[in-house]
């Protein structure tokens, strides 16, 4: 009886995780009108997006390695999987808050590593003010238009919202700090 008790919550759990709850958010973007974005009602954070050959898998603050004698540098990373046998041509992914779009990334020479793309935007030199901005309350809300071109010229075009809390740049900063403290030992 109390393993059929135990098996039943468990399953209850991997049901209810399975229909994660999402939030739907319009906002506008600078190119394409209003746009709608998934939020995870549990975590409260954006979902990948996807279409039928690309899948956002990553869209988030990164710290990049730092050679000796030079300054932290972070950067906006972006990791895109592709279920699609099409070549890709060309990925650009624009800055869509403001009323024009402003182009982070243009790559025109795209190189995959099994199906997923990284990319990182430029990286910015950590200084105290981006420290300070780092350390501040706000949350840090992005809207990002990717656009994919294929060798048939076809398209896929994603609209990815990302959020970066407080506690989740000062953990990551932490973190860095801490690995760099580490390898300089």
């Amino acid at each position: 009886m109390t393993i059929r008790i135990l098996f039943g919550l468990v399953a209850l759990m991997f049901s209810a995780a399975a229909r994660a709850e999402l939030k739907e958010f319009v906002l506008p973007t600078a190119a394409d009108g209003n746009v709608k974005f998934l939020v995870d009602a549990v975590t409260r954070l954006p979902v990948g997006v996807s279409d039928d050959k690309a899948h956002v898998l990553k869209a988030a603050l990164t710290f990049l390695p730092k050679p000796k004698g030079e300054m932290f540098r972070w950067a906006w990373e972006y990791q895109i999987e592709f279920n699609t046998d099409k070549k890709v041509k060309r990925i650009t992914i624009e800055d869509e808050r403001d009323a024009e779009l402003h182009l982070l990334i243009d790559d025109d020479h795209p190189e995959l590593k099994g199906a997923t793309w990284t990319g990182f935007e430029k990286s910015i030199e950590m200084t105290e003010r981006w420290l300070n901005l780092m350390q501040a309350r706000e949350p840090w809300l992005l809207l990002r238009r990717i656009t994919i071109r294929y060798e048939d010229d076809s398209q896929s075009r994603l609209h990815q919202m990302v959020v970066q809390t407080r506690d989740m740049r000062v953990d990551l900063l932490h973190k860095t700090l801490a690995v760099a403290k580490a390898s300089a030992n």
